[in-house]
């Protein structure tokens, strides 16, 4: 498997349909910190995905661009006013010294080398200007079914997450990057799902495409997660809980 785990054919079309887009609900939190006298000139959005936190950026600045190391990633996001998309990866960004005034990373820290990422983020950052990590993940919860938790466990069981860098960046990391932590903040949100949006949540995951490198197929990934949930659904959305947390660095 290609060591970028959103790097193979349909994982794009897979991650624009099944990923909640919650990203507003937290880019307006976030711009209380960075943003409070109005929008910004420029921001950078690391491994944008297919760009559903790149146009939730549009609302703190006046010109979005959106990076991924998967092409096939930005081919399916949408192309809009004040955006614009380049292939790059976390660790060499092929942008000048100190050209923006945000930088922005969702659901995407794990999968960098800290080290190099954090000295390119801060290189293209202005003195004063903000970095941006936050995340947002699956709690396993799902409301009024609590049988729900033993599902989950034979679910990752079956499916477990691939290898990837874990823990928040630490006091030291940061200084080394001429960085420092201004505000950290936990949050939780619920999203009612029917059925077929868990499916295909789930099968949006690198859980879901580190199967079908061992030889599983996404319809049969699909087919075991739809049977198998079945009970819970009952033919009704669900209420499922997720939560993440905002952290927000500010460039010396």
């Amino acid at each position: 498997m290609n060591d970028n785990p959103f790097d193979c054919p349909g994982a794009a079309d897979r991650y624009a349909a099944g990923r909640p887009d919650f990203h507003a609900r937290v880019i307006e939190r976030v711009g209380l910190r960075v943003a409070p006298d109005g929008p910004l000139d420029r921001a950078l959005d690391i491994a944008c995905g297919t760009g559903q936190s790149t146009r939730a950026l549009r609302a703190l600045a006046k010109h979005v661009i959106g990076v991924d190391a998967a092409p096939g990633m930005l081919a399916a996001a949408p192309s809009l006013a004040g955006t614009g998309y380049a292939a790059a990866r976390a660790e060499a960004l092929p942008f000048a010294d100190a050209r923006f005034e945000l930088v922005n990373v969702a659901l995407a820290l794990h999968w960098f080398d800290r080290r190099r990422f954090l000295a390119e983020a801060s290189r293209v950052l202005r003195p004063g200007g903000h970095l941006v990590i936050y995340d947002s993940g699956f709690r396993g919860e799902m409301v009024g079914q609590p049988r729900f938790g033993d599902w989950v466990q034979a679910y990752y069981a079956r499916y477990p997450r691939p290898p990837r860098a874990g823990g928040e960046i630490s006091h030291k990391q940061a200084a080394r990057a001429r960085l420092a932590l201004q505000h950290r903040e936990s949050f939780a949100h619920d999203l009612i799902m029917t059925r077929e949006d868990f499916v295909a949540y789930l099968t949006s995951q690198s859980n879901a495409i580190a199967a079908t490198a061992r030889g599983e197929t996404f319809d049969t990934i699909a087919a075991w997660i739809r049977n198998s949930v079945d009970d819970f659904f009952v033919g009704e959305p669900r209420t499922l809980r997720f939560s993440g947390r905002i952290h927000c660095f500010r460039r010396r």
